[in-house]
């Protein structure tokens, strides 16, 4: 096995969301392991033309698509368009392994099925629930140890409404099954709600992040980050994903309202422009807390660094099954604790009362409180983030990632 073509809806840096990141960092640690990386990618940029870059040393095969939401569904079971492309790209590379990640955007689960016909070793990857329902699980309203993810009839209507496919999650399920070695999904949490779908062999390998990423940051490139921002002598609580209710930014809001008039050096710093903010402003001025919600901007991956290790604390109280969010990796590689959600995968790497908190996203109060002990407590806190980089060095690398995918294409030629 020395070829693996990867197959993404996404991928850095022409990426809105984690997965894209995550999925560079493995073809970036299969690479440094001597394995011949080709990456098979969708991009939302029709100025391009089809065709091959290379970035940060891994080869791409690059294809600009224009994004129809409403078609997504449909054009998410089956896209010719591209899929003549990966067709081509994949008859000239001649992989060993293609592992389609991501795929119910642009590529579409298609792609699987006809990586079956360039290889017997096919794998497929989830990093959302996009292949066993219409978007996110997020019925849950609390932490429970046996959640029933099971994606009903009337749950799917409901999520999809007008989109709503008769049999596409059926033709999904039939796919993954037949057509895919194993389904590698990036949480146990998530594996869970696979097997509860129907879907057979699947396996969890969390995501993994370089923390040596995090060691050339000066103490002065903190400072400037901070001062260009006017944010210098302030705790930051950083909200690093997009403002939504799902994503827990509601109840973020709530939260720090209720120990901001106590800690008034805190502030909410906010990764992304002002005008996401803009739904939330009669909560922020309702809520006391205008000049206290700082939009730091559109950030680069570079700058996404420093803004975790400026970070206080960093808040990620999604109210829906968010498998494994990178935002927790990066916070904590960065030696900042994260006080987290209960739902998803959060908790299988933050280790609650060590190196974070662990919250139910619907109770404010419990929120509120997690946050302003780390905020008022400087000990605890710097022994949080001590012991946070330290548990992703050890458990949850970019190497230990690579290894154990290798171990999955390796035990599959047996």
């Amino acid at each position: 096995m020395k070829r693996v073509l990867i197959v993404t809806d996404e991928v850095a840096p022409h990426s809105s969301g984690g997965a894209g990141f995550s999925i560079h960092a493995l073809a970036l640690a299969l690479a440094r392991r001597g394995l011949e990386i080709c990456v098979f990618s969708a991009v939302e940029d029709t100025t391009r033309t089809p065709g091959y870059e290379e970035y940060e040393g891994v080869r791409r095969f690059l294809v600009p698509v224009v994004h129809h939401p409403a078609l997504r569904h449909l054009k998410g079971l089956s896209n010719p368009g591209l899929l003549r492309h990966l067709a081509a790209v994949a008859a000239e590379f001649r992989p060993d392994v293609i592992h389609v990640q991501n795929c119910s955007k642009h590529v579409s689960f298609a792609a699987v099925r006809l990586a079956a016909r360039h290889t017997s070793k096919v794998f497929f990857t989830a990093r959302d629930t996009m292949a066993i329902h219409y978007g996110q699980i997020d019925w849950m309203r609390g932490c429970e140890s046996a959640p029933d993810y099971r994606v009903t009839l009337a749950r799917a209507v409901k999520k999809a409404r007008k989109r709503y496919v008769p049999a596409r999650l059926m033709i999904i399920r039939r796919i993954l099954n037949r057509d895919a070695r194993a389904v590698v999904c990036v949480s146990e949490d998530l594996a869970t709600a696979f097997r509860q779908n129907g879907i057979h062999n699947v396996v969890a390998i969390h995501n993994g992040v370089d923390p040596s990423l995090y060691d050339g940051i000066a103490a002065n490139d903190v400072q400037d980050f901070l001062a260009q921002r006017g944010l210098s002598g302030k705790k930051c609580v950083l909200f690093a994903a997009r403002a939504s209710d799902t994503k827990g930014f509601g109840v973020s809001l709530q939260a720090f309202g209720r120990f901001a008039q106590s800690i008034p050096d805190a502030v909410l710093a906010v990764a992304g422009k002002a005008e996401l903010l803009a739904p939330y402003a009669d909560a922020i001025e309702r809520l006391g807390l205008t000049g206290r919600v700082v939009a730091l901007g559109w950030l680069s991956a570079e700058l996404m660094r420093v803004a975790y290790t400026a970070a206080t604390v960093c808040v990620v109280p999604s109210q829906y099954l968010d498998p494994f969010p990178r935002v927790n990796l990066e916070a904590m590689a960065a030696g900042t604790p994260v006080v987290g959600t209960c739902l998803g995968g959060t908790p299988e790497l933050i280790v609650n009362g060590v190196n974070g908190y662990v919250v139910n996203p619907f109770d404010p109060a419990a929120l509120a409180d997690r946050l302003s002990i780390l905020l008022t407590d400087q000990a605890l806190r710097e022994q949080f983030g001590a012991q946070a980089r330290a548990h992703v060095a050890s458990l949850f690398s970019t190497d230990h990632y690579a290894a154990r995918h290798i171990q999955l294409y390796n035990e599959a030629s047996i």
